[in-house]
C-alpha cells in the first residue's frame, strides 16, 4: 500500500529489475492496486512466483485489459511449468480476440507437448470457441461476455494443427466436442479414418458429432458401432440408428442379442407394438417360445410377460419375474420416498430411526434372504413372518385356540407372546391350523411390477 502511494507506476515497473523477489511482489501488487498496465514489465521475469503475481494482477478480478496481449505474449516462451500461471496466459489470448492471437496459442501446443493435458486441452478449445466465446470465464467462472469474432484466423489455425490434434486422444475430444456444440463439419475432415483406432469415449463422441453436422457416412459408422466389443460405443450408436436409416426391428434385434446391453427389456416392448410386421412377429414368437422353455434371460422376464400381453398372449404371473433385471438406484429412492408403499416408516435401514418399528430390521436383508423370499415377502407378507413380527391366529388339535406375537417358530417348536404379555410354547406336532397377519399390505396393491423389481434389486445389496 505504502509503494503504491509514493510510486508512480512507471517507478514501480523499474522494480521488475530489482535482485529481491519480495519486492518485486510487492511492486505488483500496488501495481494491480493502480490498475497500471505498467504491471507487464514483471512478464519478463524468469521466477515462475513473479510470472504468476503479474498474471494475477493483469488477468483476474476486472482485469488491466490493456496488458493482457502482453500475458498472452508469455505462451511464446517455452519451459513454463506453472499450471496457474498457463492458465491465465491461455485465457489472455483468448479473451484479446486480435487475429494473432490463435497463431500464438498454436505454437504454443506445438511447442509446448509436455505440459499438462488439461492446459493443452484448454488452448485448442480456446481456438475451437474463437467465434462464439462463452459467457463465463473458464478460469474464475466470471461473466465476461465477448464480441463474436471472424473465425477465419481459427479455422486456418484448427486445419494446421489437425495431424497433431488427431494423434492426441485428449486433444480429439476436445476437438469432437467443438464440432458437437458448434457444428462445425470442417473440423472433422481427416478423422474418419481414426475411429478404429479411438478409445469408447471418443468413438461415442465421434458418432454425436456426425450426428450434428448431418454428416452422410452416419450410416457407415453406427453399423460398424453397433457391433463393437464396448457396450457404452453400442448403447450411442442405438440412439442414432433411426435417424442413420437402420431398420428397426434389426436394431432391436441387435439390442436383444446383445448381452451388456441396458435396453433389452424396452427393445422386447417394442418389438411386441410393430403387430403389423412380419420379421417383428418373427423374432417376438422366437423369443415367446425360448421365455416358456426358460431360456430367456432373467433380466427381462417381467418386460417379456408384459409384452405378451401386449400382444393378446396370457402368460404365468410367476413371481420369478421380478427377482432380476432391477434398478438398484430407483429401489433405494423407492424405499426412501415411496408415499404409499412407507417402508422406512416401518423398517430400520442401518442406524436411521424409525416411526414405529413394528417391521424387521432391513440392515442385512440381503444376507438373511434370497430373491425368492423377498419377492414373496413383498407379494405375499402374511405367508412368512419375520420372528417378532406380525400375529399368528392357531387351533391345536385339542381344540384350543391361541392367538400373539409370533416371537419364534422352528421345526419343533412355536413361541407366541399372548395379549397379556406371557409367552407360550406350542409344539408344531400340536398345531391343527394356522393363519398369520402379517402389520405390512400386500405390495402388489401399491406399487407396479417393475418397482417392487427395483426394490429387489436394491434390498439384495444391504448385507
Amino acid at each position: 500500500m505504502g509503494l503504491g502511494g509514493t510510486m508512480s507506476p512507471e517507478e514501480l515497473a523499474e522494480l521488475s529489475k530489482h535482485n529481491n523477489v519480495h519486492v518485486k511482489l510487492g511492486a505488483i501488487v500496488a501495481l494491480r492496486r493502480l490498475k497500471a498496465p505498467e504491471v507487464r514489465a514483471f512478464l519478463n521475469d524468469s521466477d515462475e512466483r513473479v510470472l504468476l503475481e503479474a498474471a494475477r494482477a493483469i488477468h483476474d478480478d476486472l482485469s488491466i485489459p490493456a496488458a493482457l496481449p502482453d500475458l498472452a505474449k508469455v505462451l511464446n516462451r517455452t519451459g513454463l511449468k506453472n499450471e496457474a500461471l498457463l492458465r491465465r496466459a491461455v485465457n489472455a489470448a483468448f479473451r484479446t480476440g486480435m487475429h494473432e492471437e490463435p497463431e500464438i496459442l498454436s505454437r504454443f501446443l506445438e511447442s509446448n507437448k509436455d505440459v499438462s493435458a488439461d492446459i493443452r486441452a484448454l488452448a485448442l478449445a480456446s481456438i475451437l470457441w474463437w467465434s462464439a466465446p462463452p459467457v463465463l470465464d473458464p478460469v474464475e467462472g466470471r461473466y465476461r461476455k465477448m464480441k463474436p469474432r471472424d473465425p477465419a484466423s481459427a479455422d486456418a489455425v484448427v486445419k494446421q494443427l489437425r495431424p497433431m490434434t488427431l494423434s492426441d486422444e485428449v486433444l480429439t475430444q476436445v476437438l469432437l466436442r467443438g464440432v458437437i456444440h458448434l457444428k462445425n463439419k470442417h473440423w472433422l475432415e481427416g478423422s474418419h479414418q481414426k475411429f478404429a483406432n479411438w478409445a469408447p469415449a471418443t468413438q461415442s463422441l465421434f458418432l454425436n458429432a456426425l450426428d450434428q453436422v448431418s454428416d452422410p457416412e452416419l450410416k457407415k459408422y453406427v453399423v460398424l458401432a453397433l457391433s463393437s466389443k464396448h457396450s457404452e460405443v453400442r448403447e450411442t450408436a442405438r440412439g442414432f440408428a433411426k435417424k442413420a436409416g437402420i431398420p428397426v426391428v434389426d436394431l432391436l434385434v441387435a439390442i436383444l442379442n446383445d448381452p451388456k446391453s441396458s435396453g433389452q427389456g424396452k427393445a422386447v416392448i417394442e418389438l411386441a407394438k410393430l403387430t403389423n410386421n412380419k420379421d417383428a412377429t418373427a423374432h417376438f414368437n422366437s423369443l415367446l417360445a425360448k421365455y416358456k422353455a426358460g431360456k430367456i434371460p432373467r433380466e427381462w422376464q417381467l418386460e417379456m410377460w408384459q409384452a405378451a400381453k401386449i400382444r393378446g398372449i396370457e402368460l404365468p404371473a410367476t413371481p420369478a419375474r421380478l427377482e432380476y433385471g432391477g434398478s438398484t438406484k430407483n429401489g433405494k429412492k423407492l424405499v426412501q420416498t415411496h408415499p404409499a408403499a412407507q417402508c422406512i416408516r416401518c423398517h430400520q435401514i442401518d442406524k436411521k430411526p424409525v416411526a414405529a418399528a413394528i417391521g424387521p430390521s432391513l440392515t442385512k436383508i440381503g444376507k438373511a434372504r434370497n430373491r425368492s423370499h423377498l419377492v414373496e415377502s413383498l407379494l405375499h407378507p402374511s405367508k412368512h413372518l419375520s420372528e417378532g413380527f406380525g400375529t399368528v391366529v392357531l387351533e391345536s388339535k385339542l381344540g384350543e385356540e391361541i392367538s400373539g406375537v409370533l416371537n419364534k417358530n422352528d421345526a419343533k417348536m412355536w413361541v407366541i407372546t399372548l395379549p397379556d404379555a406371557t409367552r407360550k410354547k406350542v409344539p408344531v406336532g400340536e398345531i391343527k391350523s394356522h393363519t398369520f397377519i402379517s402389520a405390512m399390505p400386500p405390495m402388489g396393491a401399491l406399487l407396479k411390477e417393475s418397482e417392487i423389481r427395483d426394490i429387489i434389486s436394491y434390498l439384495v445389496t444391504l448385507k
